[in-house]
């Protein structure tokens, strides 16, 4: 069954298209400077746009189309705009196209808007492309107005073009929430921060550097990665428990990596914030990149470590704590 499209903004109507839109979608693109950056070639004639009209079958395959655009004082069609499904590239777009007597009127602006707002929050699309050749200056102005990010070049029929991406803001919201559920586990690789995806583990290290990473790459910049050095003792870690209290042992100084968003912490350890539980027995932390928490992370911890133990005259060498230390996060992982 076809999904049947009603959107309304403030100035206009967005249905889907239907043959009756053929005389509209004839005379749009008989206009040359319509098509001027599209590649496409105008109708021969009014029955050839409405045979690509009953053809058109995007909302069929995928939900989503192009979709007319009616204005509400004069209930005319003035162009048309929305969503498309590109299999290939296993990517949506934006699009947009209007009778110039409609142009520097803020209607690609209006409407393109609401469609990306559609896509993210009705239909749960993570991530939509705009696409516009170098020389059109009104769409690119358009396709930055609804806050798209240039992202790549590319290349049409030797014609430059750029690519314009954005974001749902929710998409990380629901990783977030994703990978705080993934089990705690050592990865086969610790450089390697998709694995928290592909082998269903992860570690404090591994989790938050794959976030962060994922932040980073899509320009959310009030993430920020941290270790951080806590008290681990048999209260606020309890799986490890007797292996401290057997070696008489109060607490280790041990490596802990969370997320602060906009200066609050998050952490994904675990489905329930391993952060809260030692926010008290934090000793110092430092903001970290992502690659830093792999050999980064370990030297810095083994440094606290060795001074920790000549300033607290501990009886026990460097080496016997390491091992201490690894048999509790071993105890940890299963």
């Amino acid at each position: 069954m076809i999904e049947t499209f009603y959107i309304e903004t403030e100035r206009t109507i967005l249905r889907n298209l239907t043959s009756t839109d053929a005389e509209d979608f004839y005379l749009l693109n008989l206009d040359p400077d319509v098509l001027k950056y599209t590649g496409d070639q105008p109708f021969k004639n009014i029955e050839s746009a409405k045979k690509f009209l009953d053809e058109y079958d995007q909302f069929e395959k995928y939900g989503v189309g192009r979709l007319a655009v009616i204005d509400k004082k004069s209930l005319k069609f003035i162009g048309w705009c929305g969503l498309k499904y590109d299999q290939d590239k296993d990517e949506f777009d934006i699009g947009f196209r209007f009778y110039k007597k409609y142009w520097n009127m803020g209607f690609a602006t209006e409407t393109a808007r609401k469609c990306i707002d559609f896509g993210f929050n009705k239909l749960g699309i993570q991530r939509i492309v705009g696409r516009a050749m170098k020389e059109n200056i009104g769409s690119i102005k358009v396709l930055e107005k609804i806050g798209m990010i240039l992202k790549d070049d590319f290349n049409f029929e030797n014609q430059e073009g750029v690519i314009f991406k954005i974001k749902n803001e929710r998409e990380f919201e629901n990783l977030i929430e994703r990978v705080k559920q993934i089990p705690y586990g050592r990865n086969a690789n610790r450089h390697d921060f998709s694995l928290v995806i592909s082998e269903n583990k992860g570690t404090c290290s591994s989790k938050h550097a794959f976030l962060k990473d994922f932040a980073n790459e899509n320009n959310i910049s009030n993430v920020k990665l941290y270790i951080g050095i806590f008290k681990m003792n048999e209260e606020n870690t309890s799986k490890i428990f007797p292996l401290l209290s057997e070696k008489q042992i109060d607490f280790l100084p041990e490596a802990h990596c969370y997320l602060k968003v906009d200066g609050i912490p998050l952490d994904v350890t675990t489905s329930e914030s391993f952060y809260d539980k030692i926010e008290n027995d934090i000793l110092e932390e430092i903001e970290i990149e992502p690659i830093q928490v792999a050999e980064y992370k370990v030297n810095y911890h083994k440094e606290y470590l060795k001074n920790w133990i000549i300033e607290t005259n501990q009886n026990k060498t460097f080496e016997e704590i390491w091992a201490i230390r690894e048999n509790c996060i071993q105890k940890l992982s299963k």
